[in-house]
């Protein structure tokens, strides 16, 4: 989980050389979906993000890079 994502893990992933993409999920949770990588082994050309709000998925979040 990435509740702690701008106080700890990108701090201290970009630190290491990597970059990230984090988006929260919706609702009342502070956890969410983060993606690091390697700026100088990949590119980041865009970034989609996918709600999902039904009565199956239910603050689940998707993202494509």
């Amino acid at each position: 989980e990435l509740d702690e994502y701008e106080t700890f893990y990108r701090k201290n992933m970009e630190s290491t050389g990597y970059s990230s993409i984090y988006v929260q999920r919706s609702g009342d949770k502070r956890d969410g979906c983060g993606i690091f990588y390697k700026p100088k082994s990949v590119e980041l050309l865009q970034k989609e993000v996918i709600h999902y709000n039904d009565l199956v998925w239910k603050h689940v979040i998707l993202m494509i890079m």
